[in-house]
């Protein structure tokens, strides 16, 4: 399936973003998730929040996702009160 995606995004912008090849594809993604994570980065600095307040964030939204797809995974995780 994920080569399926990058197949597809590849022949979809190839004449627009130059990717010749699976490689040139996936080394565009990772330039973007680089360049996110640079700015990310830089956001927090210049507002001046600490490293362990960033830390804290990613963790709650690292254990969001993780539950998100367990429950994708294991529909029976999900427990509704009532």
């Amino acid at each position: 399936m994920t080569y399926t995606f990058l197949e597809l995004f590849r022949a979809s912008n190839k004449k627009s973003l130059k990717l010749q090849n699976l490689g040139d594809t996936i080394g565009y993604f990772c330039k973007q998730f680089l360049v996110s994570i640079a700015k990310f980065a830089y956001t927090y600095t210049v507002n001046r929040i600490t490293a362990h307040a960033v830390i804290n964030k990613l963790e709650v939204a690292t254990q969001h996702i993780l539950i998100y797809i367990n429950c994708k995974i294991n529909p029976q995780m999900l427990v509704f009160d009532v």
